[in-house]
């Protein structure tokens, strides 16, 4: 066992030189102290990292012989782990090496596309001053220009241009026929005894005419339209038609759609 002069703090760790709490060298203790163990008192040992003093108490009469073994050793500190700076430090240094050679690489690129720009444009240079190379070997001593390419232009024989033809314009419309007098509306009348009658006239181009006929109110008119040329037929459409009278008065009218004075015939019949 060991014991510090200064502060008197007792250690049982032999391997310890320097006192924890002040530093100063541990003295070794005589013998007979070590063995020496009172009864109903406490032994104080420094705690772990330094931090205040232990009071262990001694083992009791009654009980077992206090063995050594049983008494708290004072634990020494354990020095802090610096792999993770380590790490640090090599990935630091890894991705300073990366952006080095990065820029030393772009600098390269950029010097050889200067380089070979530089190239081609004294090869062109070189080929618009006209000096005369043969397969790739320049004739040594002399240098002869070669002669620029003289562009010929072929004779331009004259084209005969194409004359327009005069178009003669369409004849005009044949003039419209003369136009026809007819009163616009005609009664109709059935002969005695009989169910039908017939009537023909004339249209004026785009004119019209009402056929009128006195009938009994429910009865059935039906009526036919020929001749015309397929230019008359009914207002609403239709060369026939059939109704049911009214009580009076009824009305058929004719339309002609065409541009001619057309002739037509009606044939009317009245159930």
């Amino acid at each position: 066992m060991k014991n510090c002069p200064a502060c008197k703090t007792q250690y049982s760790d032999d391997t310890l030189q320097f006192c924890l709490q002040d530093g100063t060298p541990l003295e070794w203790m005589g013998q007979a102290e070590t063995q020496t163990v009172v009864l109903g008192e406490t032994e104080t040992v420094v705690g772990r990292g330094g931090q205040g003093r232990v009071n262990i108490p001694v083992a009791d009469p009654n009980q077992s012989a206090w063995q050594p073994s049983q008494v708290t050793h004072v634990a020494t500190a354990m020095p802090e782990k610096k792999g993770s700076n380590t790490m640090l430090a090599v990935l630091i240094t890894a991705v300073g090496m990366l952006i080095l050679f990065g820029i030393i690489g772009l600098a390269a690129l950029f010097f050889w596309k200067n380089a070979q720009r530089a190239s081609v444009g004294n090869t062109n240079d070189a080929n618009l001053t006209g000096w005369n190379v043969n397969g790739g070997n320049v004739n040594s001593g002399t240098y002869s220009k070669s002669p620029m390419p003289t562009s010929t232009r072929p004779s331009s024989t004259p084209v005969a241009t194409p004359t327009a033809t005069p178009v003669s314009p369409p004849p005009p419309p044949p003039p419209p026929s003369e136009l026809k007098s007819y009163p616009a509306t005609a009664r109709l009348k059935c002969p005695r005894g009989a169910y039908s009658t017939s009537f023909g006239g004339d249209l004026n181009p785009s004119g019209s005419r009402s056929l009128v006929l006195a009938c009994r109110s429910g009865q059935s008119l039906s009526a036919n339209i020929s001749g015309g040329g397929g230019c008359v037929s009914f207002r609403g459409g239709g060369t026939s038609t059939r109704i049911y009278t009214n009580s009076g008065d009824n009305y058929l009218t004719l339309v002609n759609n065409c541009s001619t004075v057309v002739h037509f015939s009606v044939s009317v019949t009245i159930i």
